[in-house]
């Protein structure tokens, strides 16, 4: 999983949509100075999502093809398909969350909170059932205090 950072970020005073966004759901945008590296995090939560009963980090992280630092239109398209997929699967099932969403240094990485990385798992290969492979290396981690995402959120939220 990345080595995360987020001191060296500069928050944007942005807020966007996700691809497949929930009702009054919020997010923000941040970047290095120089633009080589872009995150967007979830400003709030769903009411569903308790932080305590969800320990589980996964880290779905997407290596570019080449050398290229940035993904390609046609990149970028399949990365946003994918993400609306499992988004939306993991979510409406309430078996994950996106919390942050990394692009650059050659890699997209999304990072998910779940109650189970079992169940997270389960859903996340039928949402890919039947689709072409996609070059995904993923991470299963215990995050009991949403560190990787607190960290970050806390660091760079537009003032």
């Amino acid at each position: 999983m990345l080595k995360r950072t987020f001191l060296t970020l500069a928050a944007l005073a942005a807020t966007s949509g996700s691809p497949a966004q929930l009702p009054n759901d919020r997010w923000h945008v941040a970047s290095t100075p120089d633009g080589a590296l872009i995150v967007r995090y979830r400003g709030a939560f769903p009411d569903w999502v308790d932080r305590k009963s969800w320990p589980n980090l996964v880290g779905i992280k997407w290596p570019l093809e080449g050398k290229a630092a940035m993904p390609s239109k046609d990149e970028s398209t399949r990365q946003y398909r994918f993400e609306d997929a499992l988004q939306g699967a993991v979510e409406v099932a309430h078996v994950g969350v996106l919390a942050v969403v990394i692009t650059g240094d050659g890699y997209v990485e999304w990072l998910y909170y779940s109650p189970s990385h079992d169940k997270f798992m389960a859903t996340l290969n039928e949402a890919l059932r039947g689709k072409p492979p996609l070059p995904l290396q993923i991470s299963l981690e215990q995050d009991p205090d949403w560190v990787n995402y607190t960290d970050f959120a806390e660091k760079t939220v537009p003032r």
